[in-house]
């Protein structure tokens, strides 16, 4: 079981055989309790990592949880309808979220907390996304992080080749990430400075602006020794769009 939010949360190791491809599957802002959610998107991206024995994580807002002392942006009809009229929204919300993931939580890695976990616990002392894992956990064996509002994933691929196992890492940088839905420049200055600050991490992750995007540099470095120098690329990913902003 989870004791609280991990920096760097390492999975089990992913064993390939020469040849096979190992697949992620990284999700954010599903909004999970909101009316205007695209619910069978959902569950097709998960159905397809399903298909494709892909891992999957989280970065953040699983849940939307606009609640009504929030007064800036309450309406009832934020509310999906299996939570409208209930006394027990958070409690109702976990339900909903446990049923959607729970066919896929031998799969899932690590879920991580967002601007809409934070308020909630911050507001209202309830820390909905421990409480999603706990349940989680009661449908398999296979350990599922509490990811912090950012962090690394670290994952370690053995390859089996011939009687020989070479070992490497894949390490994600993720963030769950802050401010407005940026439409101009698409959150695109918000790599930029984590690239800054971020070392050896073969993607920088980032949710919560509502866009998909995809972009990647390359990085170089002097190698301490030879005269070649080091050469990695660094994919660059924005995951949500599952909640209709404009509805």
């Amino acid at each position: 079981m989870n004791d609280g939010a991990g920096i760097c949360c390492r999975p089990e190791p992913i064993i390939a055989k020469a040849g096979e491809t190992v697949s992620l599957r990284l999700m954010s802002d599903l909004h999970i309790g909101a009316s205007n959610v695209d619910y069978d998107l959902i569950k097709a991206e998960l159905e397809d990592a399903r298909k494709n024995n892909s891992r999957i994580s989280f970065n953040g807002d699983v849940f939307d949880l606009i609640l009504p002392k929030d007064h800036k942006r309450f309406s009832p009809d934020v509310l999906h309808p299996d939570l409208l009229g209930r006394r027990d929204v958070l409690n109702e919300a976990v339900r909903m979220a446990v049923k959607i993931l729970k066919p896929y939580a031998d799969l899932i890695d690590m879920i991580g907390v967002g601007n809409h976990e934070t308020a909630v616990e911050k507001y209202h002392a309830a820390d909905v996304t421990m409480m999603l894992i706990e349940e989680l956990q009661r449908h398999t064996k296979h350990r599922i992080h509490y990811g912090s509002y950012l962090g690394f994933l670290d994952y370690r691929l053995k390859l089996k080749q011939a009687n020989t196992i070479r070992g490497s890492r894949f390490v994600i940088f993720y963030y769950h990430g802050g401010g407005g839905s940026a439409p101009v420049t698409k959150g695109m200055i918000d790599f930029n400075r984590l690239q800054v600050m971020t070392q050896d991490a073969d993607v920088i992750w980032i949710g919560h602006k509502h866009n998909r995007i995809s972009s990647h540099i390359q990085t170089i470095r002097c190698p301490q020794e030879g005269d070649k120098p080091q050469m990695q690329n660094v994919l660059h990913l924005m995951t949500g769009a599952y909640y209709d902003t404009y509805q």
